[in-house]
């Protein structure tokens, strides 16, 4: 174990843990506040296929960690770098958050897609 007789610094890592976890729910807030209406849909299954796919890779990064190395460190440093990546994706990559709405040319088709979908290839 990392830190069986340090719990202090235990306790601090899982509480940072804890505090990422739930401040990584604002993502699905902003994006849901932002987006036009009619692609709520699409960008919420693309975040829930992001989510889906890290859930995939990592078991199987982790057990090849392990696989290789016999070291469960190797594994919690793979995702502290994947934590941190995430932490730089917020902070360099994410700009000015906006409302994005549709051109003029195009808001008739969303209201009228938004309220009979049927008739949005028409």
């Amino acid at each position: 174990n990392f830190f069986e007789n340090q719990p202090v610094i235990a306790i601090v890592i899982l509480s940072v843990a804890f505090f990422a976890n739930a401040f990584s729910n604002l993502g699905w807030v902003v994006w849901s506040d932002v987006i036009p209406r009619n692609f709520l849909g699409t960008m919420g299954g693309f975040l829930n296929i992001c989510g889906n796919l890290s859930g995939i890779v990592s078991p199987i990064v982790i057990g090849v960690i392990l696989q290789r190395t016999q070291n469960f460190q190797y594994a919690m440093w793979y995702i502290a770098g994947v934590a941190g990546l995430g932490l730089l994706a917020y902070i360099f990559l994410v700009g000015k958050i906006e409302v994005i709405l549709p051109g003029k040319k195009n808001a008739d088709t969303v209201d009228k897609n938004a309220i009979n979908p049927a008739t949005a290839n028409k």
